[in-house]
């Protein structure tokens, strides 16, 4: 599918979203040339995880409530085909079964109650749910592909597929596995894309963190790869400095960085200048940030 052939029905929405962009870009570059730093925006990490079970629709409702300005989750390929939002390999620590997302069929996972660490319980949700859901909502919606036993270009297909249809703002896919990002090079959407990297030299996108020279060139593989597109980069905090944010920044891409939880971990970031914040605490992030004068 090309980019003339999106559902014109998606266009008003996409239209809504990036004008409250181009209004949140305009405050942060009014503070930036008056000396003041820069909100970053605040996206909660599996929904809001401390107050719901992770990955779940409460999750994701409590975030927007705790006014973070996006969500970030995980979604699988179920045995059968069907799209759900659940982050682990294994379903033993929430749903306190063997096996994993990908051996079970939609109808088996649906009646799994889940339980956390905290007591809480919620079940895993259906793609179609979130997509409900996240109609209601402008901001940073992140879907992270998240590939078992190498089904990246299902999993990417079937998740493209439910998008072209669904009037939603734009969306940002990330993954670290680079032949799910890869298959959208095929699929001939817009959608943005974003490189997880992970603070591990082994990761796929691990050279697009370097700077210098090979990771420019990363960078512009990368981009090739994964077929255009590329919005952003997600790296874990560890990674952020200011040469890999000058190398970021001079590929003109978002820099989205996770997980941080605590009061210094967002100053730091806030000191950088980053993009994005994903956290795990995004009504104690939407609080601390407003102490600082940046509400």
């Amino acid at each position: 599918m090309s980019q003339t052939d999106v559902p014109q029905h998606g266009r008003s929405h996409n239209a809504r979203a990036d004008t409250d962009r181009a209004d949140t870009d305009r405050a942060d570059t009014d503070r930036a040339e008056a000396g003041h730093p820069r909100r970053p925006r605040v996206v909660a990490h599996r929904g809001a995880r401390w107050l719901a079970v992770e990955n779940t629709v409460e999750a994701l409702k409590i975030a927007f409530a705790e006014g973070a300005d996006g969500v970030e989750f995980d979604v699988q390929l179920t045995r059968d085909g069907e799209l759900v939002l659940f982050h682990d390999d294994h379903l033993k620590a929430l749903a306190g079964v063997g096996g994993r997302v990908v051996d079970h069929n939609w109808r088996t996972l649906r009646d799994l109650e889940l339980h956390d660490r905290h007591g809480r319980q919620g079940r895993i949700p259906h793609f179609d749910d979130v997509l409900k859901l996240l109609s209601l909502h402008s901001g940073v919606i992140n879907l992270e592909l998240k590939v078992v036993d190498d089904n990246g270009a299902a999993l990417t297909e079937a998740v493209v597929a439910a998008l072209i249809t669904a009037d939603l703002p734009p969306w940002l896919l990330s993954s670290f596995d680079r032949g799910a990002l890869a298959r959208l090079a095929t699929c001939g959407v817009p959608l943005a894309r974003a490189l997880l990297i992970d603070h591990d030299p082994t990761c796929d996108w691990w050279a697009a963190s370097l700077p210098g020279a090979l990771g420019e060139m990363a960078l512009r593989e990368a981009s090739m790869v994964v077929g255009g597109h590329l919005r952003a980069v997600h790296p874990h905090g560890a990674l952020v400095t200011p040469a890999r944010l000058a190398h970021w920044r001079s590929a003109e891409l978002q820099v989205n960085v996770w997980t941080l939880n605590e009061a210094r971990q967002w100053a730091r970031a806030v000191g950088a200048g980053v993009d994005a914040v994903i956290t795990d605490d995004p009504g104690g992030m939407v609080t601390w940030l407003a102490g600082e004068g940046l509400s």
